[in-house]
């Protein structure tokens, strides 16, 4: 999460997947577990000495058990898997290199 908090929104709105490692039964989600886990391990235990990669579950116990308090932010989250995201990179690539301005 090193990137601008402003944009940290549209970012988690519009997650695109691509490539063919992308192409696992059930990835899209795996991505959003994992992601809505990390959203809600970063922003829901300020305060609390967690190591990384706890999962939400055991970070509520320990909340509870220590007395703090918890405030759930949303998270809009939208994770894009289009069929054709074995060849998205081949195409962005494609589509970019026909530009006029790329080939000056």
């Amino acid at each position: 999460m090193k990137c601008d908090i402003d944009i940290r929104p549209d970012l988690f709105a519009n997650t695109v997947l691509s490539g063919g490692t992308t192409m696992y039964p059930g990835i899209a989600d795996r991505m959003h577990k994992e992601i809505t886990d990390l959203y809600e391990y970063y922003v829901l235990s300020s305060g609390v000495p967690m190591p990384p990669g706890i999962a939400y579950r055991q970070l509520k116990e320990v909340v509870e058990k220590t007395g703090l308090t918890m405030q759930k932010k949303r998270l809009k989250l939208k994770i894009i898997a289009p069929p054709e995201r074995k060849y998205a990179v081949w195409i962005g690539g494609s589509t970019l290199a026909s530009l006029s301005t790329f080939q000056q």
